[in-house]
């Protein structure tokens, strides 16, 4: 199992990482491939572990820093500056940033966006979430998700991004449902298809709504379904008004109770998504709503039938992780 070499400093920053965690020192090997006295022996003295075959620069930071960095790196969320301020460390921040990516436990991301739940819709989304965990995937397959989007002709609002610790949840950075934006979409997906995007402008009343969803959502879903299909969608004023309600109950269509703030309850929600790192790949920005809007038409023409699946697929995982969370915000 182990090789009889010297571990190298990215080994060791995983195992002092892992060891301040409480793992066992078989399991750090384990992981390693490493023999479990090599382990030991560095986790002994990590300070002077292998001071007589050193060679090149010496280190920046000695072990006991190194731990202290891996710690606070696990239990916030600071750049690589900041933690060189907090911790006092007398470097510059791309050499903070270089012992942080030579361990694989983190990596640089942003902030998860959500909006805030109060203890009532954290209530309601884990009652929801009970009530539907067994509906099963070939109901969930003639559901009709859909969902606005606003896009920036300059690319998507900017989040913090911070150091992470591979396997802990993702920050999230709390935010109003209304945020700006240049260009509004409205698109419907399910398991095995889409429907066309709409494109609106301005302030949108609910007979604009009742326009896209004549116009968009139901041919693409009776053509799809005939009369045997549920729609989603959230608990916007427009989407609960009188006269929408009116419409989808002339229409037959049946609507699915939707719990409020709960977009990680919507696997259109990953669709967009993917969309924006599709559209806005390389730092991508566009002149024009035209060569905006027909980006994203492409993208979401492009979309597979097989990712769909997953995504819908995914909804008792999401039920049970809304259940264990309690009601709060999840991974999704």
């Amino acid at each position: 199992m182990g090789r009889a070499l010297q571990l190298s400093e990215i080994e060791q920053g995983q195992a002092l990482a892992w060891s301040s965690e409480g793992i066992s020192v078989r399991e750090i090997g384990r992981r390693l491939d490493r023999n479990h006295v090599t382990i030991s022996n560095y986790l002994k003295d990590p300070t002077s572990y292998g001071n007589n075959y050193k060679k090149g620069r010496p280190k920046k930071l000695n072990a006991q820093q190194q731990r202290r960095l891996y710690r606070t790196s696990t239990n916030e969320t600071l750049s690589a500056a900041k933690l060189n301020d907090q911790l006092d460390l007398d470097l510059h921040k791309s050499t903070v940033a270089r012992y942080l990516r030579s361990n694989n436990k983190f990596e640089f991301i942003k902030m998860n966006r959500a909006p805030k739940l109060t203890p009532m819709h954290m209530l309601c989304r884990k009652e929801w979430a009970s009530e539907m965990v067994d509906y099963g995937n070939e109901k969930w397959s003639s559901v009709v998700f859909s969902d606005e989007k606003k896009w920036n002709l300059d690319g998507p609002d900017g989040l913090k991004s911070y150091w992470h610790c591979v396997g802990r949840d993702v920050k999230t950075v709390f935010s109003r449902q209304n945020g700006g934006g240049s260009l509004m979409v409205w698109g419907g997906i399910w398991a095995d298809g889409t429907t066309q995007l709409a494109f609106v402008e301005g302030t949108q009343t609910a007979q604009d709504y009742i326009y896209t969803l004549g116009e968009f959502m139901l041919p693409a879903a009776q053509l799809r379904f005939g009369t045997d299909f549920v729609f989603q969608q959230d608990n916007a004023s427009i989407h609960t008004a009188n006269a929408t309600k009116a419409f989808l109950d002339e229409q037959g269509v049946v609507v699915m109770d939707w719990p409020a703030l709960s977009p990680d309850l919507n696997p259109i929600e990953n669709v967009w998504g993917y969309l924006v790192q599709q559209v806005y790949a390389g730092g991508k920005q566009y002149d024009s709503k035209e060569e905006l809007k027909a980006s994203i038409m492409r993208h979401w023409n492009s979309l597979e039938v097989s990712y769909l699946q997953t995504l819908i697929f995914s909804m008792k995982s999401r039920c049970l992780s809304v259940v264990a969370a309690n009601g709060m915000t999840t991974k999704y």
